[in-house]
């Protein structure tokens, strides 16, 4: 795996049509931009997002919980 990335990444182009492929371009960089910048934000900071779902995902979990019993109660006795 490790020779195949070398090869892939930092090889040299083989095929003449491809050497002419710059780089991204101005537009390219600005529509990625903000993905790597809200990446990064989230690596940094998750709780902006955890804040946010945590008292839904407390209720999900609280719902679920509460039907448990009533599923216990409607599963066929085992032999």
């Amino acid at each position: 795996a490790l020779w195949l990335y070398r090869r892939v990444v930092l090889g040299e182009l083989i095929k003449e049509s491809l050497k002419t492929i710059t780089d991204m371009d101005t537009r390219e960089k600005a529509i990625f931009a903000p993905l790597v910048a809200m990446t990064l934000l989230l690596g940094v900071y998750p709780s902006l997002v955890t804040d946010l779902i945590g008292p839904s995902v407390t209720a999900l979990i609280d719902h679920y919980q509460a039907a448990m019993p009533a599923l216990a109660d409607m599963a066929p006795a085992a032999h």
